[in-house]
């Protein structure tokens, strides 16, 4: 006998199968919209801007990488709001055997749908990890976009730093001849002894072994700079920054509460959300899943056919999820104490940059009006002297070397300044363009 089966009879089974299946739509998560900026360029041999470094630091490719954990983290999510999906089923029954039952005269078929209902609220807490790991992979994006710009932006001024210091190496070679050639004059007129040349000789030496240095220790520089680019140590010859010293930070107190909205105190913050999520998500899941069904039923020996529905739930009598309940539990607990040593972690940072800033701060300003002004002087008194024989090359020599002491030392400090002023802006993710110039 020939199966027929007629599949608009299947319009006709009861409603209440079709109403125990969740009709709601599988939420989308809309694709970003791009904001990825043109790639600034700028030409070979020209100076390059903070902002321009900044904003070449934002195609780097650690900073793609958090971008696509990112939209992997969207993919989560949209997978997490999906529905089950319902099961097609046929069966044929009675046939095949012996007597009665052979052939397929007494066969009786069935075909339906099955549909899994997800009870204990499994799919909104799905639905509330997967954002919980999404806003994490944002806020991950963002502390490394934070990050990124710290280090291109102390690269920068350690190159801008480094500039100053090789003129000044070549301002000091360049007196440092103008005195060899000058007190090389005197010799030869009998006004020295020739024991002056040669300690000026050796002078003379010196400066041009710091000033090569200097020069090596700025092409490295720039290397490093261009490798935080993420682009050609060709892009760029010169950087150009103000190294005016920044203003003063506030105070210890007035900075504490910022410190709540620090991208590395928010990642923490959002990982005991995470865990919470997740221990919302353990609990749902010790729910066990309702199972419903529904067809047509062909008896072919009859002609007749019948509806049927059928409901199937698993017993929790062993299984009811205990270990992954204890797990959350333990990892809430976790992320909880992760979170307060975070916070003193980020509190103790914050106290030893403002200390630095302020130790620095305060040697700058003294090196700026007492110690950098008296060495200009004592430097231009001696000078004068020297040439007017009141003075010997002795004299001229200790004048000049601490005269570029002073200048160096004080590059060392803006240096150790504007290091610690960065390392605050990006403890805190604060802009460095406001202050760090």
């Amino acid at each position: 006998m020939t199966v027929r089966f007629y599949p608009w009879r299947l319009l006709g089974a009861p409603v209440f199968f079709f109403l125990l299946v969740p009709q709601a739509q599988a939420m989308e998560v809309p694709p970003a919209a791009s904001t990825v900026p043109a790639v600034v360029t700028p030409q070979s041999g020209k100076k390059i801007t903070l902002a321009e470094a900044l904003e070449l630091a934002a195609h780097h490719p650690a900073q793609k990488a958090a971008g696509f954990d990112k939209k992997a983290r969207q993919g989560a999510l949209r997978q997490a709001a999906l529905l089950p999906n319902p099961i097609f089923f046929a069966e044929f029954e009675e046939f095949g055997g012996s007597g009665d039952y052979a052939g397929n005269g007494a066969m009786s078929s069935r075909f339906g749908l099955n549909q899994e209902v997800l009870l204990g609220g499994k799919r909104g807490s799905r639905m509330a990890l997967a954002g919980s790991e999404l806003h994490g992979a944002e806020l991950q994006e963002k502390l490394q976009a934070v990050t990124l710009s710290g280090t291109v932006a102390d690269f920068f001024l350690k190159v801008a730093l480094l500039q100053e210091g090789n003129q000044l190496a070549e301002e000091n070679l360049a007196i440092a001849r103008q005195s060899a050639a000058a007190i090389s004059r005197r010799v030869q007129a009998g006004e020295l002894a020739p024991m002056e040349e040669t300690r000026m000789t050796v002078e003379l030496a010196r400066a041009e072994t710091v000033s090569l240095q200097t020069g090596k220790q700025l092409e490295s520089a720039r290397f490093a700079l261009a490798s935080a680019l993420g682009g050609d140590p060709a892009l760029f010859e010169t950087v150009h920054a103000d190294l005016d010293p920044p203003a003063p930070p506030p105070g210890v107190t007035e900075l504490l509460p910022l410190l709540e909205e620090s991208p590395r105190y928010l990642l923490l913050a959002n990982g005991e959300k995470s865990a919470a999520a997740a221990l919302r998500l353990a609990r749902s899941e010790s729910w066990p899943d309702l199972e419903v069904g529904g067809g047509l039923q062909q008896f072919e020996e009859t002609g007749d056919h019948a509806y049927f529905f059928e409901i199937s739930v698993p017993l929790p009598l062993f299984d009811r999820n205990q270990g992954t309940r204890q797990e959350a539990t333990a990892g809430i607990a976790r992320a909880e104490a992760e979170r307060r040593a975070g916070l003193l972690e980020l509190q103790a940072e914050m106290v030893e940059l403002v200390r630095q800033l302020q130790s620095a701060s305060e040697q700058i300003r003294s090196m700026d009006t007492v110690v950098l002004p008296a060495a200009g002087v004592n430097y231009q008194t001696t000078h004068r002297a020297f040439l007017l024989g009141e003075a010997g090359s002795l004299e001229l020599l200790e004048a000049q070397r601490t005269l570029l002491e002073t200048k160096r030392e004080r590059l060392e400090l803006l240096g150790e300044l504007f290091s610690a002023r960065i390392a605050l802006d990006t403890l805190l993710g604060r802009p460095l363009l406001e202050e760090a110039k």
